[in-house]
């Protein structure tokens, strides 16, 4: 990673702890996430609730481009599209991937 790229990226898996909890719940999932900070890019935030992921950064960022790739192994960075701001934050929310799914800000 280069400077002026922030990279978040979100990892979601699933851990089984045993058949069914003391509530009768199966195969209970556990979200794992990651963030790595780059000294001058705008923070990258990440709120989950339920099914649904929230990427945040703050408004205004000029110049930065939220990006995302399933694959860090691969420079198959694409621009991150619905995205929103509520006058405090950018900010795009997706369903949970099944697999991973990496996000970075570019200047």
């Amino acid at each position: 990673m280069g400077v002026g790229v922030r990279v978040v990226g979100i990892r979601l898996g699933l851990q089984i702890r045993k058949p069914h909890d003391n509530h009768g719940n199966t195969n209970r999932g556990i979200v794992k996430f990651s963030i790595v900070q780059t000294i001058g890019a705008p923070a990258l935030t990440i709120t989950h609730s339920g099914s649904t992921v929230k990427v945040l950064w703050p408004y205004p960022s000029t110049g930065w481009t939220l990006q995302q790739n399933s694959d860090l192994t691969t420079a198959n960075w694409t621009p991150s599209g619905g995205i929103s701001n509520d006058g405090v934050n950018n900010f795009i929310t997706i369903t949970s991937p099944t697999g991973n799914l990496f996000f970075r800000l570019k200047q």
